[in-house]
């Protein structure tokens, strides 16, 4: 049923589905630029760093020539190396995971997406066969609230799917008036009971 509503939805129409593509591209390139920029914070913290690792050379030094004793060393040696693991930490939470994807990139999942839906002439099922949902869907995803349907906008089977990779093009909702209309158009005799909605995403 979800296959139905997403074929007829975001693939037959290829035109529309492009529109709405480009239009929430748009939206997302906007949405990146407002990220933090954390270089201020991430360079202070370096600068720290490299003071630590300083004193602890400093440190080592002093332990050489019998300056300190040797649980004086070992205990302002571990402080340092905890803080500078620490700050290390902290570092690595500032970063960004991963280069932001840019406009060009998604101009080209787009123009890939727009050669795949070419190749849609439309298919005569009362069920969409596994095949067809293959050839077109890249990932089902599933969690207690919600379904998304992940449109394969390439040929490339080989690379890593990334679901953050991907921008949200629509949403729907399928209900029990609409679970009940497609059981009763396979038969009548079927009932529908005990029916959760269930919320629908198409992302590219």
């Amino acid at each position: 049923m979800m296959a139905e509503q997403v074929f007829d939805r975001y693939i037959e129409n290829a035109d529309k589905v492009m529109d709405l593509s480009y239009a929430m591209l748009e939206k997302h390139i906007a949405d990146q630029e407002e990220l933090p920029d954390n270089t201020d914070v991430i360079r202070r913290k370096q600068g720290e760093i490299e003071k630590l690792m300083n004193k602890r050379t400093n440190l080592i030094e002093m332990r050489a020539e019998g300056d300190i004793d040797k649980e004086m060393f070992r205990s302002k040696k571990q402080e340092i190396e905890d803080r500078v693991a620490k700050l290390t930490e902290e570092i690595k939470g500032l970063q960004p995971e991963k280069e932001q994807i840019n406009n060009e990139d998604y101009s080209v999942k787009l123009l890939e997406l727009r050669e795949r839906l070419k190749e849609y002439t439309g298919f005569d099922y009362s069920v969409i066969p596994e095949s067809i949902v293959e050839a077109f869907i890249e990932r089902i995803w599933v969690s207690k609230d919600e379904f998304r349907w992940y449109l394969r906008t390439g040929n490339n089977a080989d690379g890593e799917f990334d679901p953050d990779d991907h921008i949200k093009i629509g949403a729907f909702t399928l209900t029990i008036d609409d679970a009940k209309k497609y059981i009763y158009s396979f038969s009548t005799r079927r009932r529908v009971y005990k029916w959760a909605d269930l919320n629908v995403s198409v992302w590219i």
